[in-house]
């Protein structure tokens, strides 16, 4: 009976044959650490499972933002008010009180034993506890003071945090290192769908990784809504410098939404906002110039529908110092809370 949790169990298969790897663990007594490998039981050949995680690291550090923003923001706010209707709770719960009475008729009448009533109300009773639970999360919930326009808003401040403060921010914040292997098994089970390897030199090693088609549909549905935002590899000229990096990118929204998480980021931090020109056929951004130190929190079209047929695109830029020194509020704050909306007359 398999007792260890693997990481990416079933999702990978040999590149020669085809095969699914199974998973393999050794345990040394000294370090008292155990080290986990997948292997092909035809072609005789394995991969250590942390050389996969360091491979993909940047991955499933991202899919892990995108779970801890989506679990936190959106669910809470949209999911538990669609699945769990507190209308059709409370009917289900008054369905489950009227078995309870039918059973207690029925074995004054003489249709059950004492134990069968007991025994069935408990399961009733324990039924009804679960969705008066639901009922108490989902008023929770109505109540928690954001909305699902600040998602963006809260990966913003992430991001910021990581940039201005990375050690206080792995403190509050965990990051894909730091779960436990059951959360992170779960997490891979979850997103990705399979691992593609290749055979350089004999040694496999991580081709591609495949999401599924579900975290595909909802990440673009949210995406497109302007609640969440991707990582592009660009060529931003700064400065008259030219770098290519990858940067935080979100679809369009409108000027009045910018200027809203403009003035809001402004509320904790020191945050400008610049305005440049894409240029498709190159797929080169220049923008600027930005103060010294500055570094890119996030890139947005600011026209929609890509411009057209037109071969530039006007997009704007956020972007912050690489240091703490211009903070404005408590550090616990920026971690912890997020700033009101400022009215159009602070625009």
């Amino acid at each position: 009976m398999r007792t260890q949790t693997y990481l990416f169990l079933q999702k990978l298969k040999c590149p020669k044959c085809g095969r699914i790897l199974a998973g393999g663990a050794t345990h040394k007594v000294k370090n008292d650490k155990w080290y986990f490998y997948y292997r092909c039981e035809d072609c005789k050949n394995n991969i250590k499972e942390n050389k996969i995680e360091e491979a993909i690291m940047h991955i499933l550090n991202d899919v892990f933002e995108y779970d801890s923003v989506v679990n936190e923001f959106f669910l809470p706010v949209l999911k538990n008010k669609l699945e769990n209707p507190k209308d059709e709770l409370e009917e289900e719960i008054k369905k489950l009180n009227n078995k309870k009475k039918r059973l207690k008729e029925g074995f004054v009448n003489g249709l059950f034993t004492i134990e069968e009533v007991k025994e069935e109300t408990e399961k009733l009773d324990n039924l009804i506890k679960d969705l008066e639970e639901k009922i108490i999360s989902n008023q929770q919930a109505e109540q928690l003071n954001f909305t699902v326009d600040d998602i963006l808003l809260k990966r913003d401040m992430d991001y910021i945090n990581k940039i201005k403060l990375p050690l206080t921010y792995h403190a509050f914040e965990e990051c894909w290192p730091d779960l436990d292997r059951d959360d992170k098994a779960d997490i891979v089970m979850r997103y990705i769908d399979d691992i593609e390897l290749e055979e350089i030199n004999n040694m496999y090693v991580v081709k591609k990784v495949n999401f599924r088609s579900t975290f595909y549909e909802d990440f673009k549905m949210l995406f497109n809504q302007g609640y969440i935002d991707c990582k592009r590899e660009m060529i931003i000229e700064f400065n008259g410098i030219q770098t290519s990096v990858p940067v935080r990118y979100s679809e369009f929204t409108s000027i009045k939404d910018i200027m809203q998480n403009f003035y809001r980021l402004n509320e904790c931090y020191e945050v400008n906002l610049y305005k440049g020109t894409f240029y498709k056929d190159t797929e080169k951004l220049d923008i600027g110039p930005i103060l010294k130190d500055e570094v890119p929190v996030r890139i947005f079209p600011l026209q929609k529908n890509n411009n057209g047929d037109n071969n530039w695109l006007s997009m704007g830029m956020l972007a912050t110092k690489n240091n703490p020194n211009d903070i404005k509020v408590n550090i616990r704050d920026v971690f912890e809370t997020i700033p009101d909306n400022v009215t159009e007359e602070d625009f």
